[in-house]
């Protein structure tokens, strides 16, 4: 099974409030981001829908890259179109789709619609100018609890998955409790302890003639001291056509503004 990891890694102070609540605190010097291959309901890979959001997700891949690339203190790894020059690759990929549909699961069971929940009109989906999307004020809902007696299901389901994956690579930990992961730099090749680990979600229906998509993005954050929190936001039943441009509209805004707020780089 062929499984995407888009890498980014630049210097950061600290990140920005995601919503109310304390500053997510990451080491001031690199910020590295790991995203996922996107996990879908739709199975049957022939289809127009699934097509569409495969050729969506790998828009909104390339517009982040182009966009990142534009800024000399933003370097990126990625191993969408060529094979994986790092063996283990492949199979680590597969375990972070299995986290990523491990929490979803656990979300749509527990927590879906609640309190992340972003819902485009309908008029949205008539629409083909990605700007006429703006997400410019997306906010993440926190998933873990803190302080909570009981265990944290989000962030035990990040935390085993993370240990299978450097098993995988045959890393350990730093001394400050970070996962290591190997990453492809030029000619050589690098541990890097991930920051933030994003993945999506699509669960594309059909009511009537209209075709409508949920999108589940997530984020999987380390702080500084290796404590793991789980952020997610929900866009919800806009009537997309079955049109990939709709995904770099509507999630791929998410993902854009998300990064500005965590580096304090305008990367839009």
């Amino acid at each position: 099974m062929k499984k995407i990891i888009f890498s980014l890694v630049f210097g950061i102070f600290f990140i920005q409030n995601i919503q109310a609540g304390d500053d997510i605190q990451i080491d001031k010097d690199h910020f590295n981001l790991v995203c996922i291959n996107p996990l879908i309901s739709e199975k049957n890979k022939r289809t127009k829908v699934y097509k569409a959001i495969k050729k969506g997700y790998a828009k909104q891949l390339r517009s982040l890259t182009n966009k990142v690339a534009r800024f000399s203190q933003i370097t990126y790894k990625h191993y969408m179109l060529r094979k994986y020059k790092i063996k283990e690759d492949k199979e680590a990929s597969k375990e972070f789709l299995a986290m990523l549909e491990a929490v979803n699961d656990y979300f749509e069971r527990t927590d879906a619609n609640k309190n992340t929940k972003t819902k485009a009109s309908a008029k949205d989906g008539f629409g083909s100018d990605e700007e006429d999307f703006d997400y410019s004020e997306t906010e993440l809902n926190e998933l873990t609890q803190k302080g909570d007696s009981q265990e944290d299901k989000y962030k035990t389901l990040f935390v085993n998955g993370m240990d299978d994956i450097i098993a995988i690579y045959h890393t350990k930990k730093t001394a400050n409790h970070l996962w290591q992961i190997p990453f492809e730099f030029r000619n050589s090749v690098k541990l890097v302890a991930p920051n933030v680990v994003f993945g999506e979600y699509f669960n594309p229906s059909k009511r009537g003639r209209r075709y409508y998509l949920n999108i589940n993005v997530f984020f999987f954050i380390v702080d500084s001291d290796g404590d793991a929190r789980v952020m997610a936001k929900e866009i919800s039943d806009f009537n997309w056509k079955r049109n990939f441009r709709f995904i770099s509209s509507q999630s791929g805004k998410v993902i854009q503004d998300t990064i500005t707020k965590f580096t304090g780089v305008d990367i839009k």
